[in-house]
């Protein structure tokens, strides 16, 4: 028999609503995920996550809570409320039912479909069962109703233009209701698509309604759980960066601005010998660096070699000069 182990700095992963399931995450987990069906039930499960944890003995800042997100975006307001409708009325109430009767683990099909969801005693998912009992006083639904609704339901309340969404989701963090969030898909694989190529370009905390829907993406970053060490998203692509004070086992943030500085020279000749048909066939850019004793956040000196191959010596200098001066580049 062989012992599995597990790294100190494993991320433990936790989704469970019920009290118990609050108390173990509180006491062990990193990250919790959870489903809510306001903003209200979201904010609550939020605050008593944090009281728990602190009885533990632990940081409330050391677990994060994403709960799940299913945007259902239009182009206004009122399309994407009928989108939604849409959705709904595609389910067959018994196939909501059923799948509440697992989640539940109780036995719903002796209940009258057209009376309110009665006190139960649910075994089952507790995180479920208390977004159904809200969802119902809410909106005074049947136990018909219910099974459409939880059969084809989308989790939070994100329902709106791309721009509604993203304010709906900034309140959220920025109210005491998530850290983040888990984005699914209302259907598939249309939406994810239609969803995240609407949405995400919205999405920046901070500029809230008054963000612009023409503004270009760029990239986006988080710290990580080790010091110094970041999450880099660019154009859809991810990868890892570590700070000059991180584990120093990815590339250094302070290599990719000097790799984006050799980039761009290199971008730009490419640019002037085309317009002036050079003829180059190939550039080489090469940047060394030497950072200041007395402060290493500056550097005392940036060099850019450049070697260009294809046009004479003369020509190359034409085509480095315009755009850059021979000089010690200070920061």
């Amino acid at each position: 028999m062989c012992r599995q182990t597990v790294p100190d700095d494993a991320a433990r992963i936790q989704a469970g609503a019920s009290p118990k399931g609050r108390d173990f995450a509180a006491r062990w987990s990193d990250v919790i995920f959870c489903s809510h069906a306001s903003f209200d039930s979201a904010r609550d499960f939020y605050q008593d996550i944090k009281s728990r944890a602190v009885r533990h003995g632990r940081r409330p800042e050391d677990i994060k809570i994403l709960p799940m997100a299913t945007p259902v975006i239009g182009t206004t307001t009122r399309a994407a409320h009928e989108v939604n409708r849409e959705l709904a009325d595609l389910v067959p109430p018994l196939a909501g039912l059923s799948t509440l009767s697992y989640h539940l683990d109780i036995d719903l099909s002796g209940l009258p479909l057209d009376e309110p969801l009665p006190d139960v005693d649910a075994p089952g998912v507790q995180g479920h069962y208390k977004e159904v009992v809200e969802m119902t006083r809410r909106e005074g639904l049947t136990l018909r109703q219910l099974g459409k609704r939880y059969g084809g339901r989308t989790e939070g309340t994100f329902v709106g233009t791309a721009a509604e969404v993203a304010d709906g989701m900034e309140r959220w963090f920025a109210e005491g209701a998530c850290h983040g969030f888990t984005v699914g898909a209302a259907h598939t694989p249309e939406r994810s698509r239609t969803s995240s190529a609407k949405w995400c370009p919205n999405y920046s905390v901070g500029e809230s309604s008054a963000r612009s829907t023409r503004a270009r993406p760029c990239a986006t970053t988080w710290a990580a759980d080790t010091l110094g060490r970041l999450l880099v998203t660019a154009r859809g692509d991810h990868f890892v960066s570590d700070a000059r004070t991180g584990p120093a086992e990815a590339v250094q943030a302070g290599e990719l601005l000097l790799a984006s500085f050799a980039s761009c020279s290199l971008s730009n000749i490419q640019l002037h010998a085309q317009e002036r048909a050079s003829g180059l066939t190939r550039g080489q850019a090469r940047v060394s660096y030497e950072r200041d004793l007395h402060d290493p956040t500056r550097y005392k000196w940036i060099r850019l070699d450049l070697r260009l191959t294809g046009v004479p010596h003369e020509e190359a200098e034409t085509l480095v000069r315009p755009r850059f001066r021979p000089q010690s580049v200070r920061a």
